[in-house]
């Protein structure tokens, strides 16, 4: 039986990861979806402004599943949620500040390369592009990469889209 079988995914029009669920199901999930036999996998965590969603590319997806590295942001980003402005010291899911130009530009550059999945992920069109927020998974990670994404505030959904240095 699969995971989406299991979970009763196709009763639903989304299903959830939280941290209500086993984080290894939702790599399961995640494995299950590169392949072509599942729904994509959204996860939802707690916010500021109540709950917020979240995917992320499949290129990005495919590198969760095949580093550690890369695996840890997501159970942070469950665990802690949205945050809003970082304030320091406190990690989850919070806007990248004006001054980390490096990672405002990869988050742009990010944005166009992946644009047909952000617009349909993220229930959009093309001209409301500008309005989205870039986010990044704060963790402690010394080598300074960050998982950095698009944040649509009006429907609380993120998605995220890939590797990016301070």
């Amino acid at each position: 039986m699969t995971l989406s079988k299991l979970l009763d995914v196709e009763s639903s029009p989304e299903f959830f990861h939280s941290t209500e669920r086993p984080v290894h199901l939702f790599f399961q999930h995640a494995k299950e979806y590169l392949k072509g036999d599942g729904t994509v996998p959204v996860s939802m965590a707690d916010s500021v402004h109540g709950q917020i969603t979240f995917t992320f590319v499949d290129g990005l997806l495919k590198k969760l599943l095949h580093c550690k590295e890369t695996a840890k942001p997501y159970e942070v980003a469950l665990k802690y949620g949205f945050l809003g402005h970082s304030i320091g010291g406190r990690n989850g899911i919070c806007y990248v500040r004006d001054r980390d130009t490096n990672l405002l530009s990869a988050v742009e550059r990010l944005i166009q390369s992946h644009k047909p999945a952000v617009l349909k992920d993220l229930d959009m069109e093309e001209s409301d592009i500008s309005k989205l927020r870039p986010v990044k998974i704060v963790h402690h990670s010394p080598s300074g990469k960050r998982v950095v994404g698009a944040y649509k505030t009006d429907n609380h959904r993120i998605i995220f889209l890939g590797l990016a240095h301070y």
